[in-house]
């Protein structure tokens, strides 16, 4: 008699396996599905938000750093009127070494100076060398 009632226990065991699985799939299935989603719309969600964050931040660095240069810009404008009111511009042929040391000694972020003489000669300061192959071309204004 043990036989049989171990057969039957083995169907519903079976019956229960089985209805186990009817159960358990789907969910680990929606879950999954579901995970899935959510780890999407996150994904999507930061990249929108870094994006933009990213974009403030590049243009809020690009306003500051464009009025940096108008600040220096507008420096060295205000230094090249002083000089130009200077008494030593009307000598400049005469004093080009001290009036270029004046102009770098008063704006020291000023590496070279280059300017271009009424006679179209090219002068330079610190005074170096540019080469055989450098050309100034005269333009008609």
């Amino acid at each position: 008699m043990r036989q049989p009632e171990s057969k039957k226990h083995q169907r519903f065991s079976v019956f229960r396996k089985s209805l186990l699985l009817k159960f358990l799939v789907p969910i680990v299935l929606l879950l999954i599905l579901t995970g899935g989603i959510v780890a999407f719309v996150s994904y999507q969600s930061n990249v929108r938000l870094t994006t933009g964050e990213l974009t403030e931040n590049v243009e809020g660095q690009m306003k500051t750093m464009n009025d940096t240069f108008d600040i220096c810009f507008s420096n060295i404008e205000s230094i090249l009127d002083r000089f130009v009111s200077h008494d030593l511009l009307n000598e400049l042929e005469n004093n080009k070494d001290e009036m270029m040391q004046m102009f770098q000694e008063a704006e020291e972020a000023t590496k070279y100076i280059y300017t271009g003489l009424a006679s179209g000669e090219m002068y330079s300061y610190p005074d170096d060398n540019l080469g055989l192959d450098y050309v100034i071309e005269r333009f008609k204004i």
